[in-house]
């Protein structure tokens, strides 16, 4: 099937957790999967506290595969924590930026960031309490899997914050390392 070209922009919004089968982020990755140059997808993260790792895996990479000539702007409003914080790194402080995608804050923004961690009955596991060498359940091997992802944009993250002169307090990377929440706020506008 051939490349349409149509000056169109599709817009979806997603609000609030990103859950396991969450029909917001799949429409949002059928627009993306459209072979449809010279148009836009604007997705819009409002007030989103993040949900689940692998839904946004899949947002991210449908993001990464789309067509070069369409602009995909992901724009955040309010808080933006967890997975939704996870989106935002990824596309704001990637080493090589696509020249395709645009990450902007509608006014100034609360990211929480941290490890990725897996509830599990009554215990809560981050991959730094598990055994490398040991083989666990494919969620908790997902989870060993994932982490060095996070901490590539945690780093990433921190060094723009550093290039920027936004104010870092000095034991951020400590407490990530420790598992906890690390929080800044962003200004309005593009990153």
């Amino acid at each position: 099937m051939g490349l349409k070209n149509q000056s169109t922009t599709q817009q979806h919004l997603i609000e609030g957790n990103i859950g396991i089968n969450d029909a917001r982020v799949d429409n949002a990755i059928a627009s993306l999967s459209e072979n449809t140059a010279h148009s836009k997808v604007i997705i819009r993260f409002y007030h989103n506290a993040g949900g689940a790792i692998e839904t946004t895996l899949r947002l991210t990479e449908a993001i990464k595969r789309c067509h070069p000539h369409r602009q995909v702007i992901l724009v955040f409003k309010g808080y933006v924590a967890s997975a939704a914080a996870f989106i935002l790194a990824t596309f704001a402080f990637r080493a090589t930026p696509a020249p395709n995608v645009i990450v902007m804050n509608e006014g100034p923004v609360c990211v929480v960031f941290h490890k990725p961690r897996v509830v599990a009955g009554k215990y809560l596991y981050f991959s730094n309490s598990l055994y490398a060498s040991q083989l666990y359940n494919d969620t908790l091997e997902f989870l060993k899997l994932i982490t060095p992802r996070f901490d590539e944009l945690f780093f990433r993250m921190m060094n723009y914050c550093e290039r920027k002169k936004i104010p870092l307090a000095p034991h951020m990377s400590s407490v990530y390392a420790m598992n906890g929440d690390v929080t800044l706020i962003l200004k309005s506008g593009k990153l």
